[in-house]
């Protein structure tokens, strides 16, 4: 068994060509369909070092090639199955208010030690 450092070197080594997926993804989610798994295996894809994101939904919509309206109801089935945390927000001006289009603040849940 890898060590949590020699995982993450592993994983490191690997990022840059491969996309791991925890297994648990596809025998334990039955409530999730198969395009939202394939959206969370693209989301691991795109974000592989699992940093937040902000992103509207059209820049998620050309990154992924979802539709805005698919987009809206996969991100909420994946933030309540615990597989990534995403929340609305609108970015703040300097004086407070509230400007521009909402955007999603994207992060990936570590299920790896649910995975094994």
């Amino acid at each position: 068994m890898m060590s949590t450092v020699e995982e993450k070197k592993d994983n490191e080594q690997y990022s840059k060509n491969f996309t791991r997926i925890p297994n648990i993804i596809f025998r334990s989610y039955p409530d999730l369909s198969k395009e939202a798994k394939f959206l969370y295996a693209y989301l691991r894809c795109i974000y592989w070092d699992m940093k937040p994101r902000f992103v509207t939904l059209r820049e998620l919509s050309e990154a992924t090639g979802y539709s805005i309206g698919a987009l809206s109801k996969m991100l909420p089935q994946l933030d309540t199955a615990g597989l990534i945390h995403a929340e609305v927000r609108k970015e703040k001006a300097r004086n407070g208010r509230e400007h521009g289009n909402p955007k999603y603040h994207i992060t990936i849940v570590d299920i790896w030690e649910r995975n094994k």
